[in-house]
């Protein structure tokens, strides 16, 4: 047989059947409904202690996650793909490693109508890098110093502009107005 029942009073909190949905209320304000379409909480969701529960598994996944507010992530996160409309600001350090289809591994564009690029900040001195960028080999290609000075081939540029050539040349090359070349 089966037993029917409307509401469940126990202590001052109802589980109630009578409207199709299931109800769960405590001193009278409903906490958490079950329709046949979806979990509604009307209060905090929490474990019992930190680092003891998982939302999904590696092998049942929730599908979307929609958030407002902050969200706060303890430990390391494998995000597949993101997609951040708004200022991001990280306290740490920005790795990136990896491609797609031999594209670029990170690609800054400004929509803005301003314009502008990218900006960097860096170095406690003049000694340190504002800016280093090196080849697959790790070689130098252009570094730019706190202090201003800006290596060409070179990590540590002696001069404002210190340009360093395999052959020990450097060459200045234009088109314009006229085409010429320096070679020193």
């Amino acid at each position: 047989g089966a037993l029917t029942v409307e509401n469940i009073t126990i202590d001052s909190s109802d589980i109630n059947n009578a409207t199709g949905n299931f109800t769960f209320s405590h001193n009278g304000t409903e906490k958490l409904r079950i329709t046949s379409d979806k979990v509604m909480f009307s209060a905090d969701a929490k474990v019992d202690a930190n680092n003891t529960r998982d939302l999904g598994t590696s092998g049942a996944r929730w599908k979307d996650l929609y958030l407002a507010g902050n969200i706060d992530v303890d430990g390391t996160s494998n995000l597949d793909a993101v997609d951040i409309d708004g200022d991001v600001d990280l306290a740490g350090v920005l790795t990136a490693a990896g491609s797609t289809s031999s594209n670029y591994v990170g690609s800054f564009t400004n929509t803005s109508a301003q314009g502008w690029g990218l900006f960097i900040k860096g170095g406690a001195d003049n000694a340190d890098y504002t800016l280093r960028v090196q080849d697959k080999d790790a070689g130098d290609l252009l570094s730019v110093k706190g202090g201003g000075r800006i290596g060409v081939n070179n990590n540590d540029p002696d001069g404002t502009l210190d340009v360093m050539a395999a052959d020990g040349y450097a060459y200045f090359t234009t088109t314009s107005p006229a085409a010429f070349n320096m070679i020193f």
